[in-house]
């Protein structure tokens, strides 16, 4: 009998012959059994290749409770290597080799375009990326955003381009959010500037327009937010020496340009007291003592006799506290001033000169300086880095 078709074991009480699918046999051979099948029919060659035959009886069924699938898989009988459940036809194990193959021959083609088109998106992604860069959002201040494009601009502004590093782009980002801070408070404070404010200071200090809007804008933001003393001064100075340094003649003179200067300012400080013009104040004074021409001042300004009024001259100037400044005599005087209206002498030990100062107004704040003031409000500012 040939061993493709059938399988005993020694303990076998039934055996079950199965066509093989790679040898087709004619019939098969009758088989003496325990069991309750009845005897095996013969499986003609159309069935052992997968075709029925219509002329061919049915396989006789198991004996109840038992199918002959689980009677071929039991451990009495064993399952054979080449067997496979009568419904799978033997060419699906062929179709499964022929899928295999084309998958794979799939892969390979496919594998070089995927190659192609990361190298394409990466390609993308780098020409992208200056673009992507220039629109990051480097700080938020109040709900308004600073890119980096814009810091770079203004970087661009000031150094020429291979001078531009990481310090340049930092302190480009600082001014830019400066320049936010000042102008939410210029709206909360309805702070207006005049044409004839920015053009001066383009004028005397070389300042592009925008640089001096901001910078005219910082003094009054200054005036507003931190602790400072818009006061009127008429003063006059002479050069230091000491009397080691000067001839008898010398220092008489010395002592009594002293002398006659005090006078002077002694009179300046009465006239403010009683609310004159501390420019027509200072011009008048300098009329009567004409040998002060050129040492005489108002606010800080020099006079000479046909000096015309300017805002700088008609206006109080402002002091703000700075720590530096303590100790100087004439900063002393001015942060010693309480009430409006006071007026105070300031006479430095050294002789240099003598000042009249009056206070026109005082704010208290809690900042004492700008910086401070600018540092709380960055402090709210969203910092998101270069």
């Amino acid at each position: 009998m040939d061993p493709n078709l059938s399988k005993k074991t020694d303990n076998a009480t039934s055996h079950v012959i199965v066509p093989s699918p790679l040898e087709p046999t004619a019939s098969s051979s009758d088989s003496t059994s325990t069991s309750s099948l009845d005897p095996q029919r013969e499986i003609n060659a159309a069935l052992a290749e997968n075709t029925p035959n219509p002329n061919t009886p049915p396989i006789q069924q198991p004996q109840e409770g038992q199918s002959l699938f689980s009677q071929m898989n039991s451990p009495q009988t064993g399952t054979l290597p080449h067997q496979m459940p009568p419904e799978e036809p033997s060419g699906r194990k062929i179709n499964k080799k022929l899928a295999l193959g084309i998958l794979i021959v799939l892969a390979i083609v496919a594998l070089p375009t995927t190659v192609y088109l990361t190298q394409q998106q990466q390609t993308v992604q780098q020409q992208a990326a200056p673009t992507a860069t220039g629109d990051k959002i480097v700080a938020v201040y109040n709900g308004e955003n600073i890119t980096r494009a814009q810091v770079q601009a203004l970087a661009e502004e000031r150094y020429p381009t291979n001078e531009i590093d990481n310090q340049a782009l930092r302190d480009a980002m600082d001014t830019l959010l400066e320049r936010k801070i000042l102008d939410k408070e210029a709206s909360i404070k309805n702070i207006n500037l005049s044409e004839e404010e920015i053009q001066a200071k383009v004028e005397n200090d070389g300042f592009s327009e925008t640089e001096a809007r901001y910078s005219v804008l910082r003094e009054k933001v200054t005036e507003l937010n931190t602790k400072n003393w818009q006061v009127y001064t008429i003063g006059f100075w002479t050069p230091t020496a000491t009397n080691s340094e000067l001839t008898a003649e010398e220092k008489t003179q010395r002592t009594a340009i002293l002398s006659m200067g005090k006078t002077m300012i002694n009179e300046a400080k009465t006239r403010l007291e009683n609310d004159e013009s501390a420019f027509s104040i200072a011009k008048s004074l300098l009329s009567k003592y004409s040998n002060f021409q050129g040492t005489l001042a108002v606010n800080g300004f020099q006079l000479a006799p046909n000096s015309e009024a300017t805002p700088e001259m008609e206006n109080p100037k402002t002091y703000v506290y700075e720590l530096k400044a303590v100790g100087q005599p004439l900063y002393d005087t001015i942060y010693s001033l309480q009430n409006e209206g006071e007026v105070k002498l300031n006479n430095p030990l050294d002789g240099s000169g003598a000042d009249a100062v009056k206070l026109v107004g005082k704010n208290n704040s809690n900042f004492n300086t700008y910086e401070d003031w600018l540092k709380d409000k960055k402090s709210t500012a969203v910092i998101n880095g270069l």
